[in-house]
């Protein structure tokens, strides 16, 4: 039985399950690309802050990449 409902989710919204139930490298970096679509058309400069909470996660090459580009 799922928590959730396709329906009751609108299109901006994304939802990420893993095997585990914890959050890791591929969900972090489907999450990120999500973050960049849905903010990048509200940037006042060149610039966006992103505080993230330290998880070992966010710290891979790849995740880094894709922010840096």
């Amino acid at each position: 039985m799922r928590w959730y409902s396709e329906t009751t989710i609108p299109d901006s919204y994304t939802i990420g399950i893993s095997d585990t139930a914890y959050t890791n490298d591929k969900i972090v970096l489907k999450w990120i690309k999500h973050f960049n679509l849905y903010t990048q058309g509200r940037i006042k400069g060149v610039y966006r802050l992103l505080i993230l909470n330290g998880h070992g996660s966010y710290e891979t090459l790849e995740f880094t990449q894709y922010c840096i580009n």
